[in-house]
């Protein structure tokens, strides 16, 4: 019976991703054309995720323009496949979408590799990887 009742006490363990962490480069190619923050765009963002919520926000600025970033929504995580359902974004038209991603943590440096196409591979011409450390 004690033993019933300190395992139901504790704790459950959290996943590596649970947490905050900071974008410090982004790495795209777009129709075949790098683009890399920072770089033409200054600014910062968060990410944070719960066990299967996650939340991003920041802000991005170039020259006069000046952008908010937002968005959030439920997630799932296998090994390092990472599906992201969008439940709010900055661009509405992003809502209701399901991202497929990469995922990869190493020690307190996160990668995102995304979209990922329905077998698991990259269109090469059209990719981002986000990089972010943890908090």
């Amino acid at each position: 019976m004690i033993a019933l009742i300190i395992s139901s006490c504790q704790q459950q363990k959290s996943s590596k991703i649970e947490g905050a962490w900071k974008l410090v480069s982004i790495y795209a190619v777009v129709n075949d054309t790098v683009q890399t923050f920072p770089g033409f765009w200054k600014g910062a963002q968060m990410k944070m995720w719960s066990k299967d919520h996650f939340a991003f926000v920041g802000e991005f600025k170039s020259d006069t323009i000046s952008e908010d970033s937002y968005g959030g929504g439920t997630y799932t995580l296998k090994d390092n496949l990472y599906d992201e359902t969008i439940l709010y974004h900055t661009y509405k038209s992003e809502v209701g979408k399901t991202i497929k991603m990469k995922l990869e943590i190493k020690n307190d440096t996160l990668y995102q590799t995304f979209p990922l196409k329905d077998d698991g591979t990259l269109d090469s011409s059209n990719y981002h990887t986000e990089k972010y450390i943890r908090f």
